[in-house]
């Protein structure tokens, strides 16, 4: 076990196996009204989208109403435009897209913990408890051109403290 600091945040480097079950949350009965939760893509298996669950509309044959969050920019991080770069917005402010139906549990990792933001946003910070992924050698210097070999590398870290804007 690791203990780093990432930002404002003191994160402690656990091995895959250690960090969460991710499954055993994945069921019917755990998604509820307004919640947030985390979604996988295709490219490495890791969550990198946000859904608001609207409501469950049937636990029996499953299927509920909810909205993608999205983000235009990343602007509240700094001045490089991460997601005009093609990266994935993971914390921030996030605004409520479209409604649609799903009827898929699978593609969904993990609740978690939001706020609301100004302007009706979605604000999504690391808190103490959470499980994320860090990219593993990350650098100012990435950009568009940075390879998915790159990017592709995290570890996976439980967040000991809450996020401080302050700091």
């Amino acid at each position: 076990v690791i203990f780093e600091t990432e930002g404002s945040q003191l994160v402690r480097v656990v091995p895959r196996s250690d960090v969460k079950n991710f499954n055993k949350d994945r069921i019917g009965n755990s998604f509820g009204e307004n919640q947030v939760w985390t979604a996988d893509v295709n490219d490495d298996g890791m969550p990198r989208y946000y859904a608001l669950i609207h409501n469950v509309l049937s636990r029996k044959l499953f299927k509920m109403r909810i909205s993608w969050l999205n983000s235009k920019n990343t602007s509240e991080f700094g001045d490089l435009n991460w997601v005009g770069c093609g990266f994935y917005k993971t914390s921030g402010d996030f605004r409520v897209g479209k409604h649609e139906l799903n009827k898929n549990v699978n593609s969904f990792s993990q609740r978690v913990k939001w706020a609301k933001g100004p302007r009706g946003a979605i604000r999504i910070l690391p808190s103490k408890g959470d499980v994320w992924a860090l990219y593993k050698n990350w650098s100012n210097d990435w950009n568009q051109h940075t390879p998915d070999e790159t990017i592709h590398k995290y570890e996976m870290v439980e967040v000991l403290t809450d996020y401080d804007e302050g700091k």
